[in-house]
């Protein structure tokens, strides 16, 4: 089957959006055709911006027929069966422009187009995101969007073919708490725990660095590497970057038992990796040096990202997979999608070979930002993971070594990681 779409003047930013949902999302094929070429066996057929007999037709807002970008926030419609934005006047099967809010919602067109304040690392403060303040973020709304047009189109539902409904990712920005640390910050780390009479301090260093057993060391105890994706921090250019780098013997060999092993290895870009040039590159050969093998895999430290910026330096950089896109203070799908999806090149107006992995559930935002416990965290992590289920997309999750370390904050937590891990695992979620 191929869905018929009549345009009188397709764009690159149009096809983007057909391609995401009709091939990606619907797993039909679509052409598109000007309206002159109108004919009746060309069924299931769409209109947009343009009238034709019997043609259910979606409004044109004209956002997708230009190259510029968005210069105030656009008008949306929250009906309990349409959420989008760009609104239509008059009498449409739609009635807004379904194919231009997607393309905002994939491409995060605000931030794109400087609309949204930054946080103190540069970020989007996304509780001030329309998709966040619209309640919008609940569920992966792109999918919904390909609901209504098969519904328009009368076609039959698609059937979920994705076997993992579950993927789990760590950040590793301190492999280690105490051990491999140079020498003057292990001892100026003692003198500060005895100055201030810290003996749980002395007793946890003493236990690192003379038995070996570090709290953060925990890589070597997780079961069913195959399952993990790890992103490796190695450079340190700012006090938020961490201690051991490429540099450190310890850390190479460790990444290497971690390849060994059968974990899949990202890089993990440093603090500034998204304001200086050629930085994510740099880092990412470092990296493959250690490894001997290329890498494809990335997500930014901090989820400090500059858009389109960084998303370009990645693709430069042979980066296939990015994992950034990721609420900061919330859980959901900020994107609207719950699978991978291509990042759009606003540079070169096309679709970049670059894939999007969306997170919807990070371990700071569920236990800071959302004050969930332990004890809750896992029934969160399930409502999540269901959602994704019901539109056949993957759950993914960031995690951090530093959670599993049944200290400070993160006690009880590890709990939750285990639970979730044997989910995965067994696939009974």
């Amino acid at each position: 089957m191929t869905v018929t779409i009549y345009c009188p003047n397709p764009s690159a930013r149009l096809l983007y959006v057909l391609h995401v949902l009709f091939t990606l999302l619907g797993r039909v094929k679509f052409q598109v055709k000007h309206p002159n070429a109108y004919s009746a066996d060309l069924a299931p057929a769409l209109s947009y911006g343009c009238v034709l007999p019997d043609v259910r037709q979606i409004p044109d807002a004209g956002c997708l027929h230009q190259n510029t970008i968005l210069s105030e926030m656009p008008a949306h419609i929250d009906h309990p069966n349409y959420k989008g934005f760009f609104p239509a006047i008059g009498h449409y099967d739609i009635p807004f422009d379904l194919f231009a809010s997607a393309f905002c919602i994939l491409t995060d067109f605000w931030t794109v187009s400087g609309l949204l304040p930054s946080d103190e690392h540069g970020r989007t403060q996304d509780q001030l995101h329309p998709i966040r303040l619209l309640g919008w973020h609940t569920y992966p709304l792109i999918h919904a969007y390909k609901d209504v047009l098969w519904n328009l189109l009368q076609l039959s539902p698609i059937a979920s073919t994705n076997p993992d409904s579950l993927q789990l990712t760590l950040d590793i920005d301190e492999p280690w708490k105490h051990r491999h640390k140079p020498i003057s910050v292990t001892i100026g780390g003692f003198a500060k725990a005895i100055l201030q009479l810290d003996f749980t301090s002395l007793k946890e260093r003493y236990k690192a660095l003379v038995l070996k057993n570090d709290p953060f060391d925990l890589l070597g105890s997780i079961q069913n590497p195959e399952q993990l994706t790890l992103f490796f921090l190695i450079e340190r250019h700012d006090a938020r970057d961490g201690r051991h780098t490429w540099k450190n013997k310890a850390y190479r060999n460790l990444i290497q038992e971690c390849r060994d092993r059968g974990f899949h290895i990202g890089i993990h870009p440093s603090y500034t990796s998204s304001t200086i040039p050629g930085r994510i590159t740099e880092e990412k050969n470092y990296l493959e040096d250690i490894l001997k093998t290329p890498v494809y895999k990335s997500r930014q430290h901090f989820l400090r990202y500059r858009n389109p910026e960084t998303f370009a330096e990645l693709e430069n950089a042979g980066i296939q997979e990015d994992y950034s896109v990721c609420p900061i203070h919330f859980t959901g799908y900020i994107r609207g999608m719950a699978i991978p999806f291509p990042w759009y090149n606003f540079d070169k107006q096309q679709m970049s070979s670059l894939q999007i992995v969306p997170v919807m559930v990070m371990d700071r935002a569920l236990q800071k930002y959302q004050g969930i416990q332990a004890n809750q965290a896992a029934e969160a992590i399930h409502t999540e993971i269901e959602t994704c289920k019901q539109v056949g997309g993957t759950c993914t999750l960031l995690w951090h070594n530093t959670t599993l370390s049944e200290t400070g904050e993160w006690m009880g937590w590890k709990k939750v990681w285990n639970e979730v891990q044997t989910d995965a695992k067994n696939q009974l979620i």
